[in-house]
């Protein structure tokens, strides 16, 4: 990923620059002074057992919270890659459960060999668990808790925090989050504060904690609303400041700020090109063709102009090629249907009237034929750019400006008090996507940085499912195309200029 990248624009992070930043009150340094800190530690929650697997003979059920595989810690890294065979050997594993009635056992777990999958299969559905939040407890309204917690990172480093948490939703299962803060020591030996909500949240979003998300975060821009999934993580602070920027691309979308002109996030959002990848049917062939059939030619050629592919619709036009042209063909055979049942013809004429018939039937083939030959989402304009690639590049521009917004953020916070959340510990699996196609992403796994603030910017891009290698070659070859042209008019220009100055 672009450690340096052009696309970091530290801007964002600057009008705030030491908002948030105090000294630890009195109050919670008095706090703190108790066990509070309470070590963050990824889990495995079952939330369905198949019947007749793996997981239901080691005696699973929904609700159990899977804590250990084989005496470490269960993370849904490291977990999958622990219990899969290269060779199809059935291996046994122990596992250390926490039941629904919090009381713990350990459990034979021997994960099943899947032929047709050729790997081996537990049989249930799971998710993180991570939460720290004493829910029954903010029942009650105006209830708040505090919860300190401890995550770790690279070199075995660890940062002290805590939140600050306000009475659940009854109606939307949620809770009010007030606070964010991290706790760090200053160059003189204070102990100081950094809350990432008041240093980050620069249009005042109101912040929540909902357990039922399909992602890890999402923003509202409608209601200026931002959610998380689960209170404490690794990478909680990125995920607060890419949901904090994607609350800042909204500002822009209604109008509150000045664009300059040249603003295609605004654009993407007005124009409603952004589609999030946890959308029902992201994945799905028919969604992208319905979408296709409904925008056009139009919106392929926006979608390549603020996807930075193209400068103009004239450029897009040339860059699409026989897509371009099929869409004219279709244009043409519904205007010329069009027209032709517009003329009015005599009555008192039965030639015209015949020629009216088969001119019109005529056209209605043709225009039948013109549909037909539509191209639909999977058809490639380049080598591995399908027209699918081309309507989730809005979507790409977008998740990549707030990726990039929340990795300047944290380096923003290493800037300003030392806390250095850019790494995370160097002995967790992680997996790293490696290749896109247009439906799936592939992943391998690999044993290196903790699933840090980079992997968390690989992981979410390659879930866009765009080709990203294939869409830069695509770019290039359209802007030797334009130099090219730029060269040839300036020629033509130039001899121009001659015969002018001989006449």
């Amino acid at each position: 990923m672009e450690k340096g990248s052009h696309l970091l624009r530290p801007e964002w992070v600057r009008e705030r620059r030491g908002r948030g930043i105090r000294e630890v009150p009195s109050e919670v340094a008095e706090w703190m002074k108790g066990d509070v800190f309470k070590l963050y530690r990824d889990a495995i929650e079952v939330t369905k057992v198949m019947e007749g697997s793996a997981g239901g003979q080691a005696g699973l059920s929904s609700g159990d919270i899977i804590l250990s595989l084989d005496g470490e810690p269960a993370n849904m890294f490291t977990f999958s890659e622990k219990l899969q065979s290269p060779d199809g050997s059935e291996k046994t594993f122990e596992i250390q459960v926490r039941g629904r009635d919090g009381v713990e056992r350990k459990a034979l777990l021997t994960p099943h060999w899947n032929k047709e999958l050729t790997r081996s299969v537990i049989g249930i559905i799971m998710e993180v668990h991570h939460d720290l939040i004493d829910w029954e407890s903010l029942e009650q309204e105006g209830s708040s808790q505090r919860i300190g917690f401890t995550l770790e990172y690279a070199l075995e480093k660890t940062v002290r925090g805590y939140a600050e948490v306000g009475a659940k939703d009854q109606e939307k299962e949620h809770c009010s989050l007030k606070k964010y803060v991290l706790i760090y020591e200053s160059p003189e030996g204070r102990l100081m504060e950094v809350d990432i909500l008041e240093r980050f949240n620069l249009t005042e979003a109101e912040c929540f904690i909902d357990p039922t998300l399909p992602s890890s975060g999402v923003c509202y821009w409608n209601n200026n609303q931002v959610s998380i999934k689960s209170l404490v993580t690794q990478i909680t602070p990125h995920i607060l400041a890419h949901e904090f920027r994607h609350a800042q691309q909204g500002v822009k979308e209604h109008g509150d700020r000045t664009d300059d002109g040249d603003d295609p996030i605004g654009e993407i959002l007005r124009q409603n090109l952004y589609i999030p990848s946890t959308t029902r049917n992201y994945d799905q062939k028919a969604f992208w063709d319905k979408r296709l059939k409904r925008g056009g030619i139009q919106i392929l050629k926006t979608c390549l102009r603020v996807g930075g592919v193209v400068k103009t619709d004239e450029e897009a036009g040339c860059a699409l090629g026989s897509v371009s042209e099929a869409f004219a063909r279709l244009q043409d055979a519904q205007e010329k249907f069009a027209q032709l049942r517009e003329i009015q013809f005599s009555r008192n004429s039965i030639e015209a009237d015949a020629h009216r018939r088969t001119s019109l039937l005529a056209a209605q083939e043709e225009l039948t034929n013109a549909r037909e030959h539509i191209p639909d989402s999977t058809t490639e304009i380049s080598k591995g750019v399908t027209l699918m690639d081309i309507l989730r590049l809005p979507t790409l521009m977008i998740e990549r400006d707030a990726e990039y917004g929340a990795l300047t953020a944290l380096r923003e916070l290493k800037r300003e008090t030392g806390i250095d959340l850019l790494e995370a510990n160097p002995k967790q699996a992680v997996l790293i996507p490696t290749a896109s196609t247009t439906n799936t992403v592939e992943f391998t796994s690999s044993v290196i940085g903790g699933f840090d603030s980079f992997q968390s910017i690989a992981s979410n891009l390659g879930q866009i499912g765009v080709d990203i290698p294939c869409v830069r070659r695509l770019r290039a070859s359209v802007n030797q195309d334009r130099a090219v042209n730029e060269v040839k008019n300036t020629e033509h220009s130039e001899e121009d200029e001659e015969v002018t100055a001989s006449a």
